[in-house]
């Protein structure tokens, strides 16, 4: 079984929205698990993500999760929906169901996201300018 991949300190701070010095500190004090890499910066482990977030009662990444395998169910019976979540019980498997074929490739196509918009989108510096472009009728002075 392949082993999870190693978590970058400067995502977890993205994402937790810290300053990136703040879990390199926190790494040196002790406080969160890391590991070095040949070339000298840290890595963390998803699972010292996770027992990381239970101690200090932050919200775990979803790119640390566990359950980040899922079984998306579509226009399936409902026994059949039973005998599949006995199957992976005691697992860590999301498991979706939807009743049109359509919404589960739909489900089964987007990538696991956090549930809060964290990111934001970076904004070209022409997205304001085109809007008064053809606010104004499209007159080529920018105001």
């Amino acid at each position: 079984m392949p082993s999870a991949p190693l978590l970058r300190p400067s995502a977890l701070a993205r994402f937790w929205e810290l300053n990136p010095r703040t879990l390199p500190e926190w790494i040196k004090a002790g406080r969160l698990v890391a590991i070095r890499s040949p070339g000298g910066h840290y890595r963390v482990r998803p699972s010292d993500v996770r027992d990381f977030c239970a101690r200090e009662g932050l919200r775990v990444p979803p790119f640390a999760r566990e359950d980040a395998t899922r079984v998306v169910l579509a226009g399936i019976a409902a026994t059949g929906e039973r005998a599949v979540e006995k199957a992976v019980a005691g697992k860590s498997v999301g498991l979706a169901s939807f009743a049109s074929a359509m919404e589960g490739i739909v489900a089964a196509a987007r990538p696991l996201r956090c549930s809060r918009s964290t990111h934001r989108r970076a904004r070209s510096p022409w997205t304001r300018r085109s809007a008064r472009f053809e606010a104004c009728g499209g007159s080529k002075r920018w105001s």
